[in-house]
């Protein structure tokens, strides 16, 4: 009995948890953002496309990198595309440029991110959905551990 208390109540926490760092996801208001990041030769300055609070696409505006250099750290563009996050690694031997891109990806999410006057209103969505959905939640693993 006591097993099946606390696998429940281990259960719960974790669903909880998981709940409550939903509210900790970046939302991004769809548009298309402008950001720079400075590279050997100058500054990057890219395009960043949101839509739905995804990055959809990367258009490189400008950038005057070496072309041996740019061209392995531009795959990053892809993958930032691809994970929805500029948290990605530099390209060994182009890390400039790498960080260039990365930096510019960030300046431009830095301007699609919510104004604190839209906070308020994602807060109260956001801990709606909790409130609803726990104890459906409950039901279903107690029905599980029984």
């Amino acid at each position: 009995m006591k097993v099946k208390k606390f696998l429940f109540v281990s259960i719960a926490v974790l669903l909880i948890v998981s709940l409550l760092s939903f509210g900790a996801f970046a939302y991004y208001k769809s548009g298309t953002y402008e950001g720079s990041g400075k590279g050997k030769y100058g500054d990057v300055v890219l395009a960043v496309y949101v839509e739905n609070e995804k990055i959809v696409s990367i258009d490189v505006v400008s950038q005057r990198e070496t072309p041996h250099f740019w061209k392995q750290a531009v795959v990053l563009i892809d993958e930032i595309i691809e994970k929805n996050s500029s948290d990605v690694e530099a390209v060994t031997g182009a890390t400039k440029s790498s960080n260039a891109i990365i930096t510019a990806v960030n300046d431009a999410l830095s301007q699609a991110g919510l104004d604190s006057k839209e906070l308020p209103g994602l807060l109260k969505t956001t801990i709606s959905i909790i409130l609803n959905i726990i104890p459906i939640l409950f039901s279903v693993v107690k029905t599980i551990i029984k």
